[in-house]
């Protein structure tokens, strides 16, 4: 009878906690204010302490889910008591799947839960796996052998050497001169089965047909990508592996664009680069010279998402803040039909019999878009700061529909295989007809993009920006420092048309952007689309806007570029100089269908009226510039 009743307490007392839904570690102490996380701690501990403490029996958590799941828990028991700060220690996460929040892991206005590095130090997310067991292979090869691979379990396109993202072998290599083969013929046959194209004899000198090697092709304001199927050496002649489609003329594969090949073992002929042999499960890397391959840390990335804030319409996600921490190494799979790109990293999807023949199908359809790393849903009042973001193989930060007041601020964004940053969604199918609409929950409205350092974007796919904002009612774009990208520093709007939109009152202020346009065309430092009245481009920095002698076509790029349907802006105070096309251009719309106020066009800093307070105000604001070597 004894043993009964005290059988009857126990499981009384299970119950209490399973319902109160707290673990046996959070609930060893009451009332903890902060939670800690580092490496070397336990989800079996209460989280309450920043180290072990001597015992070993208590200390921070492993992981940041479980302290997730600690504040859930606390919450259940009393609201009023849960913890609302999560601090991390440093060190590398590598996490095995997103970390995803919900709408029950919100904070309030005045008490917002806060996950931040640990003061003076620097956690990092990853989504990676280190790749170890490096053994001296043929000539200056290192190889590792990975029976995940081997398996079918696992496959990745980038690899990071060293924090370094590293190139996949190609031909051209990336520093020749020039980097791009010129196609000299593409057939694609009538049915659409076979597609081939042609390059100068002997620039192929060997072929073994591997498995996933791919043709990248430079269009004009985007790229193809796709696996080949065979290559006939001698004459020089690709085959493409189907399906095909037509695409849009401007990028589809054509005479006279720039190509090269990529992912075969034959093309690994100098240091920095890799192959990946997925049926034999063999790495293979040329390390530069003094690398040493017994202490280099070699990541290849498993997860294509780090972090999801995923809400829903009327129930968000709100007031959660990030800050301090790094996210690192994601990767995204190449579609089975290739990569055809529409713009800013949106593709066609697999075709259908009607897609694959169409040639322009810009508001007719919604495309897909690369993933992205850090990917929010109706989250409101959140916010991303100080923050690095780097080695990522897709997008870099997305606020998709119904997000709203949210912040991304103090940010450092490259080495990033797509766009940086986006804001919105791909819409313009549905605003093909003056009376399109979107429940008015889903608009992003008034979140801004502050302080941001966006660089070396692009690295795989040419077509990306430094930040996208499309169909969004006042977001502001200010003070960012955007450079060395393929394609366009930042794009706004995405209707092709002056059909009115729920892109409106939004304010591009500030920014200073450089070195775009280094390898495609037709855009410029800012690109518009669209009707967006109450819009404001105001005191932007722009210059060294590049034309890659391989870009395709014959549009210009410019500082500004309004393109289709752009009206209803406000340009003032706008500095543009040394740029390959005119300073500002226009497409089917007009100078008249805006306003302008003391800006200054082709004006060089050595200039005695250049600017130079409006010029000194652009890019990062003082409390930032440590990000940047620039002044």
């Amino acid at each position: 009878m004894h043993r009964l009743c005290s059988i009857r307490k126990i499981l009384s007392l299970t119950l209490i906690i399973l319902v109160m839904g707290l673990s046996p570690g959070c609930g060893r102490q009451k009332k903890i204010k902060t939670l800690y996380v580092a490496t070397n701690g336990s989800d079996n501990w209460s989280g309450s302490l920043p180290a072990p403490n001597p015992e070993g029996s208590d200390g921070p958590l492993r992981t940041i889910p479980a302290a997730r799941d600690c504040i859930r828990a606390a919450r259940q028991a009393d609201p009023s008591t849960a913890p609302a700060e999560v601090l991390i220690r440093a060190g590398d996460y590598q996490i095995p799947a997103p970390i995803v929040l919900e709408p029950q892991d919100s904070g309030t206005a005045d008490k917002p839960v806060t996950y931040a590095a640990y003061p003076g130090e620097h956690p990092r997310i990853s989504g990676g796996t280190e790749i170890t067991g490096w053994k001296k292979g043929s000539g200056s090869l290192w190889t590792a052998d990975i029976p995940a691979v081997r398996a079918g379990q696992w496959s990745f396109r980038q690899l990071f050497v060293d924090d370094q993202r590293v190139p996949r072998a190609r031909t051209p290599n990336r520093n020749a001169d020039p980097p791009c083969f010129k196609l000299t013929r593409v057939n694609l046959s009538a049915d659409l089965r076979t597609q081939t194209l042609s390059l100068p004899p002997g620039k192929i000198k060997s072929w073994q047909n591997p498995p996933d090697a791919e043709a990248v092709v430079l269009g004009n304001w985007e790229i193809t990508r796709k696996l080949i199927q065979r290559v006939d050496v001698a004459k020089g002649v690709v085959t493409l592996s189907p399906p095909h489609l037509i695409g849009h003329t401007a990028i589809r594969p054509r005479a006279g664009m720039a190509c090269y090949i990529e992912n075969a073992l034959e093309l690994l002929d100098q240091p920095g680069e890799w192959y990946l042999d997925r049926r034999s499960g063999l790495l293979s890397y040329w390390p530069p010279e003094g690398q040493d391959m017994s202490r280099a840390k070699v990541v290849a990335p498993r997860l294509t998402c780090l972090l999801e804030l995923k809400g829903r319409a009327g129930q968000t996600v709100h007031d959660i803040h990030f800050k301090g921490i790094d996210f690192e190494h994601t990767d995204w799979p190449l579609p089975a039909h290739g990569y055809h790109g529409q713009q800013a990293c949106f593709y066609y999807p697999f075709p259908s019999p009607e897609l694959a023949r169409a040639e322009d199908l810009d508001m007719r359809m919604e495309f897909p878009q690369i993933d992205a790393a850090i990917l929010w849903e109706f989250a409101e009042s959140c916010r991303l700061e100080d923050g690095r973001f780097t080695n990522l193989g897709g997008v870099g930060i997305r606020l998709r529909k119904g997000c709203s007041n949210n912040l991304i601020q103090g940010n450092e964004i490259f080495s990033v295989s797509a766009n940086g940053v986006m804001i919105g969604e791909y819409l313009s199918h549905i605003f093909d007809k003056p009376n399109g609409s979107v429940p008015p929950a889903e608009v992003p409205r008034n979140n801004q993009v502050l302080n941001n350092l966006i660089y070396n974007c692009g690295a795989d796919y040419y077509g990306a920006v430094g930040i996208w904002a499309a169909f969004t009612d006042g977001t502001t774009i200010a003070h960012n420092l955007i450079h060395d990208l393929p394609y366009t520093g930042l794009s706004l709007g995405f209707a092709w048309n002056a059909n009115p939109t729920t892109c409106k009152n939004n304010r591009v202020e500030s920014n200073h952007i450089h070195q775009v346009m280094r390898e495609l065309a037709d855009a410029g430092g800012i690109y518009t689309l669209g009707l967006q009245p109450g819009t404001v481009l105001r005191g932007n920095l722009i210059h060294d806007v590049y034309r890659s002698p391989f870009a395709f076509g014959g549009a210009p790029n410019n500082g500004i570029f309004f393109d289709e349907g752009s009206k209803g802006f406000s340009v003032e105070d706008t500095i543009i100089y040394n740029t390959s096309g005119d300073a500002i251009r226009f497409n089917r719309c007009g100078k008249e269908d805006h306003a302008w106020k003391n800006n200054h066009l082709g004006t060089r800093p050595d200039a005695p009226d250049f600017p130079k307070e409006v010029a000194a105000r652009a890019g990062l604001e003082p409390a930032y510039r440590k990000l940047s070597q620039e002044p």
